[in-house]
C-alpha cells in the first residue's frame, strides 16, 4: 500500500495548483461530512435511538470525526 502510495504521476500543472487542491478539499470534506452523518442516522433508526441526548453526542462525534479526516486529509495532500 505504501508503495502504491509514493508513486509519483505525471500530471498537468492545474492539478496540483492551489487553488485546484483547495477545491477538492473542500468537496471530499464535504463528502466526509455528508458519510459520517448518515451512519449517524442510520445507527439512530436502526437502534431507534431518538433522544436529544443521543442527538447532540452524535452531532459532536460527527463533527470531531470530520474535523480528524480534514486535518488528516489536508496533510496527505500537502505531502502529494
Amino acid at each position: 500500500l505504501y508503495y502504491l502510495l509514493s508513486v509519483r504521476v505525471i500530471m498537468p500543472e492545474w492539478i496540483s495548483s492551489p487553488l485546484f487542491m483547495l477545491v477538492l478539499w473542500g468537496i471530499v470534506v464535504s463528502y466526509l461530512f455528508h458519510f459520517f452523518a448518515g451512519v449517524r442516522h442510520m445507527i439512530a433508526d436502526f437502534a431507534h435511538i431518538h433522544s436529544l441526548r443521543y442527538g447532540r453526542l452524535s452531532a459532536f462525534v460527527v463533527l470531531f470525526l470530520t474535523v480528524c479526516a480534514a486535518v488528516g486529509l489536508l496533510f496527505f495532500m500537502i505531502e502529494i
